[in-house]
């Protein structure tokens, strides 16, 4: 009987560790703006210049060793390669420095900015507007053999990221998206890239549809 119970709570024990150690994860996202014209599909076989983050807030001391410079790189390097996993046919240019204050989607009238987009070779641009990353923990329980409940702490990396996406020849912005990802790690996943990755998947698979 002990050994029964004993291998119960170990399988129990097991589960929970699993959990923990490969958390799970939800992806918001809520479209800011989109031109009726515009097609997602078209962009993706079409050329693209990537322009990388210009403003990323790191809130949480936990990912204080998390360089802006890193993540900024690291964050443009995964969505070329997202897009380029999902269409063959996409030409991808990256690039090392955020885009200009100027491409906004206010201030699209802006001579400056218009000189800008002169100078960008490809169809479209994709900029990475903004990198948000928080921390938020909450108290989970799970039921064992013995009647009682074994509770444990889950940490949740959120990331917030906004898109925008610009048509070269229309000089103005044609789709923006806020994704809003976390991953519950359970204190063990100490890393930002799974919501950084489930963020770029949310805003691929929009522009999929």
């Amino acid at each position: 009987m002990q050994i029964h119970l004993l291998f119960r709570i170990t399988l129990v024990l097991f589960g929970l560790s699993f959990l923990i150690l490969n958390g799970c994860g939800s992806t918001k996202s809520e479209i800011l703006y989109k031109d009726p014209d515009f097609s997602g599909k078209t962009l993706l076989n079409s050329s693209i210049t990537i322009f990388p983050p210009k403003d990323i807030l790191i809130t949480n001391n936990k990912y204080s060793d998390y360089s802006p410079s890193e993540v900024r790189d690291e964050i443009a390097t995964r969505l070329k390669k997202a897009i380029e996993k999902e269409s063959i046919s996409a030409n991808i240019f990256l690039e090392k420095e955020a885009a200009p204050s100027s491409l906004k989607s206010i201030s699209f009238k802006n001579d400056d900015l218009k000189k800008f987009l002169k100078t960008i070779k490809t169809n479209y641009i994709i900029s990475i507007q903004q990198v948000l990353v928080g921390e938020d923990s909450k108290t989970q329980s799970m039921s064992n053999p013995t009647g009682g409940s074994t509770y444990f702490k889950q940490e949740i990396v959120k990331v917030t990221v906004y898109f925008e996406v610009w048509k070269t020849d229309q000089t103005s912005s044609v789709f923006s998206v806020q994704v809003n990802s976390d991953v519950s790690g359970g204190g063990i996943i100490h890393t930002l890239y799974p919501s950084i990755d489930n963020a770029i998947s949310e805003f691929v698979d929009l522009l999929s549809k």
